[in-house]
């Protein structure tokens, strides 16, 4: 089962203590920061997709038929099928055995009636088997699809993630350059007498 593995705070600060700034960051740096915090967070769009969908799949325990729509309404629809058969093959196993008897024998009638509504029943249950296998296997490719999806939203959550932590650090190595920057001038007025640009 797919797990959602982003620490979101901990990504956000390992890019920006690794920098270990001299200097106060730009307002482009933070909010490169705030974004890197938003796309790793369980609430950002991914992270709500991701969570909910493992929270679905966490659901979707073995395979319960009386929880599967899918064998629920082929069942039904089997007996749908079945049951209307299985009466019109009793009536007529009824009338059969009635005018076989000359209408004497009631007990030959019904159990032939009996015999036959029996007979189509068994022939609808001998259908369940394979209609159990085949909501059992339509189960396990729903968890499997769902399992996939998870799988690319969090790749897409970590292809987030990597653009805002490469956003971040290039607007940390900006604010590092025009630290430097400053840092050289202050350094040509104190030492040469320049004046600052």
């Amino acid at each position: 089962m797919a797990k959602l593995s982003v620490n979101s705070l901990s990504a956000a600060n390992a890019v920006l203590g690794s920098a270990a700034p001299r200097y106060k960051s730009s307002d482009a740096t933070k909010r490169a920061y705030a974004a890197l915090q938003k796309s790793a967070s369980d609430t950002s769009g991914w992270g709500k997709q991701i969570r909910r969908n493992l929270e679905t799949l966490g659901q979707m325990s073995d395979f319960d038929p009386s929880k599967s729509a899918y064998y629920q309404s082929s069942y039904q629809a089997l007996k749908n099928a079945y049951r209307p058969r299985a009466q019109a093959d009793m009536e007529n196993a009824s009338a059969l055995g009635a005018e076989r008897t000359g209408g004497f024998g009631n007990s030959y009638a019904a159990a032939a009636a009996n015999k036959a509504y029996r007979a189509r029943l068994d022939e609808m249950s001998s259908k369940l088997p394979s209609l159990y296998t085949a909501a059992s296997e339509d189960h396990a490719r729903q968890k499997e699809a769902l399992s996939s999806l998870i799988g690319l939203q969090q790749a897409g959550q970590q292809n987030d993630i990597n653009n805002a932590r490469m956003m971040l650090e290039a607007q940390q190595a900006l604010d590092e350059q025009r630290y430097a920057a400053y840092d050289h001038c202050k350094y040509r007025v104190l030492y040469t007498g320049a004046t600052m640009p």
